[in-house]
C-alpha cells in the first residue's frame, strides 16, 4: 500500500503472499549437495514481528533482493571456476595425447630399426 500512513489503512495481503502467516513460514532455497537437485527448501520467518506497515514489507523485499543478488554473484563465480577447470582438463588431455603419440612414434621407430 503506497498510500499507507501511520499504519492506516491496514495491510492487504491478498495481492502478496496471501496472508501474514505466509511471510512467517516462507520456503527459502538452501544449497544442499546431498539433495537430488542440489537445493532444498527450509521454512523461514521473513520478519520476526507482526507485519502491519508497508515499510516492513519493503524491508523484506530489500533483504530478499540482496540475497538473490548475492546468490547470482556466487553462481557467476562458480561458473567461472568451472570454466577454468574445464580449460585445465582440456590442456591436460591434449598434453597426455601428445605424450602418448610420441611414445607410439618411438615404439614404431624401434620396431623399424629392429627389422
Amino acid at each position: 500500500m503506497p498510500g499507507q500512513k501511520d499504519k492506516q489503512p491496514p495491510l492487504d495481503f491478498s495481492t502478496g503472499m496471501g496472508s501474514e502467516e505466509a511471510y512467517h513460514q516462507a520456503q527459502m532455497p538452501v544449497a544442499d549437495p546431498e539433495s537430488e537437485c542440489g537445493v532444498r527448501f527450509v521454512p523461514t520467518d521473513l520478519y520476526k514481528k507482526h507485519l502491519d506497515d508497508v515499510a516492513q514489507l519493503r524491508c523484506i523485499q530489500g533483504d530478499l533482493k540482496g540475497k538473490l543478488d548475492s546468490m547470482s554473484e556466487l553462481s557467476e563465480m562458480t561458473s567461472m571456476r568451472l570454466q577454468m577447470v574445464m580449460d585445465r582438463r582440456s590442456k591436460f588431455i591434449e598434453t597426455l595425447s601428445n605424450i602418448m603419440k610420441k611414445i607410439s612414434d618411438a615404439q614404431d621407430a624401434l620396431v623399424q630399426n629392429l627389422k
